[in-house]
């Protein structure tokens, strides 16, 4: 005899075999792997990737794909509008919902507004970081108009909010008011691990920086690349910058300030790599640069550490207190002198020191992964009403 698993919807713009979004991706594919035997999942998502102007080539669209344990429905741009969700939405009954974005037209406000009068199921929103103060700085007057006329019109009305963090628990409340219902839950995270055998040694005298996210102005790499122009004379250095280009526009700020890097610096852009290769590439590297205005999470720190690399980041993620515990930095934007000292130390590490360092943050990653209390967070999210 079978037994009746609850329904969950996912709503998310991208899912595997996608990967240039980032963290949403990685936070939807490690909450499916590990539910997928407690709960029935149906994503739904689009046929192509972030920022790609064709579809993913050998994926089946418009169509139920079964997966194991699991089904996903990758929609061309044809079917995402309001009359074709609505029937979609009619075929695909759930006792839960989830939404992963604050603002997508298609994974989240359409099928919010159609299922504004279902008051039986549940429906769970996770901002992913969208309601931090410098991700609303971004676009500030758009993003402040729509959530108003959003409040007016009870969009969010008996939402529950998925925050990773307390400070995101405190953004959803200071939005959207003290009764709006929170549950906090860590987001989980499936990143490759490096064991200390498999890294290449660190030589002293080089140091191998890197940039791991989206090249956009919320992920500030223009602040690490004036950063990196204050290292010490004495020393070889690269620094490999991963991820796609957002902003164009940005990116062409940021090659200027490459172009002005002293040459000790040898800058690569990697691109976007895919994630099943970012455990080859970071064995090599040594420490994740991400002075980020605003992570709700920063899976991008989970997979360095797990790769044996201590991170310097800014204090605008939930990751704290990282020099206590000899995995790296974290540091308000504002004080840029000990962002400076914090490179040099960085920089002028021996391998012995490097060595300690990186083992203390694959530990530290992999306590973060184990840990039950965010497992059983996470699952509670997906119980019905």
């Amino acid at each position: 005899m079978s037994v009746h698993k609850p329904r969950v919807v996912i709503f998310v713009d991208w899912y595997l075999p996608g990967f240039k979004a980032g963290g949403p991706v990685r936070s939807v594919a490690a909450l499916v792997a590990a539910f997928k035997h407690d709960f029935s999942f149906s994503i739904i998502t689009s046929d192509r990737d972030f920022g790609d102007e064709k579809a993913y080539p050998t994926v089946p669209v418009n169509q139920w794909i079964e997966k194991d344990d699991y089904r996903v429905q990758y929609l061309s741009p044809s079917r995402r509008g309001r009359s074709s969700m609505k029937e979609l939405l009619k075929r695909t009954p759930a006792e839960v919902y989830y939404f992963n974005s604050l603002f997508s037209l298609h994974y989240t406000l359409i099928p919010l507004l159609l299922l504004k009068g279902n008051r039986t199921s549940k429906k769970v929103l996770a901002p992913r970081g969208m309601l931090g103060a410098g991700a609303l700085a971004l676009k500030s007057g758009k993003k402040k108009l729509f959530l108003s006329l959003a409040k007016a019109f009870g969009l969010y009305k008996n939402i529950h909010w998925h925050a990773s963090s307390d400070l995101e628990k405190e953004e959803v409340h200071q939005v959207f008011g003290s009764t709006a219902k929170v549950q906090v839950a860590l987001n989980l995270s499936r990143p490759p691990v490096v064991p200390e055998a498999d890294r290449v040694p660190k030589k002293d005298g080089m140091t191998r920086f890197f940039f791991l996210s989206r090249i956009s102005r919320k992920k500030n790499l223009h602040f690490a690349l004036k950063l990196l122009q204050t290292l010490p004379e004495s020393g070889n250095y690269t620094f490999d910058i991963i991820g796609p280009v957002e902003d164009e526009e940005y990116w062409q700020e940021c090659q200027a300030l490459i172009e002005a890097l002293n040459p000790k610096v040898a800058v690569t852009h990697h691109g976007a790599v895919p994630f099943h290769q970012i455990g080859d590439l970071m064995k090599g590297l040594h420490f994740l640069l991400l002075p980020t205005f605003h992570e709700n999470f920063g899976h991008v720190v989970v997979e360095s550490m797990a790769c044996g690399c201590p991170v310097l980041i800014s204090e605008n993620t939930p990751w704290k207190h990282l020099q206590q515990s000899q995995t790296g930095w974290d540091i308000p934007l504002q004080e840029k002198e000990t962002w400076e000292k914090a490179l040099r130390d960085a920089a002028q590490s021996s391998k012995a020191q490097f060595d300690n360092m990186s083992n203390a943050a694959r530990s530290f990653a992999l306590q973060h992964l184990d840990d039950q209390q965010t497992l059983e967070a996470n699952r509670q999210l997906f119980k019905p009403n």
